[in-house]
């Protein structure tokens, strides 16, 4: 289910254009059924929560495998031992310029607490979250500085 969709059944179910939408499935003959409703009908007073699930799906996505990379420009822990939680300044798509929040164990975090004092990017991969206008990455994995090897061009170092 997407929001594209979601917006679509709605388009077709508005009050007044259509009494309801019924889809009918088949499922191929070579592969096995999945136990799933083979019909769904859709009435013209779903609209509006069909409206609304496309507006929750849109504020809450996961990018699987997204690679993050940035400046540091917030660090926060409670006790180092333990790791913490930063804030990376997005640069790429789908959210250039916006703050990320990821919690780091304490290799990482120190990785991040020395990028941030020496004025480095990050780079990192997990999954990417928006949730309520809001970017967090999760499973952070792959943690890196990079490093400027001093003629224009990056690296990715672990110290």
């Amino acid at each position: 289910m997407s929001s594209n969709l979601c917006e679509a059944i709605a388009g077709l179910v508005t009050p007044g254009t259509a009494q309801s939408l019924e889809m009918r499935f088949r499922w191929a003959a070579s592969r096995p059924a999945p136990v799933l409703p083979r019909e769904v009908t859709f009435d013209n007073n779903t609209q509006p929560i069909l409206l609304a699930m496309a507006q929750q799906l849109r504020e809450s996505s996961i990018i699987e495998d997204y690679n993050l990379f940035g400046p540091v420009r917030h660090l926060t822990s409670a006790d180092v031992g333990n790791g913490g939680t930063i804030r990376v300044v997005m640069m790429g798509p789908p959210g250039r310029g916006r703050i990320v929040t990821i919690a780091l164990r304490e290799a990482d975090y120190r990785l991040a607490h020395q990028a941030h004092g020496a004025d480095q990017w990050i780079s990192c991969t997990g999954e990417l979250l928006r949730a309520k206008g809001m970017f967090h990455l999760l499973n952070a994995r792959d943690f890196k500085l990079v490093v400027d090897d001093g003629d224009g061009t990056n690296s990715d170092s672990t110290f």
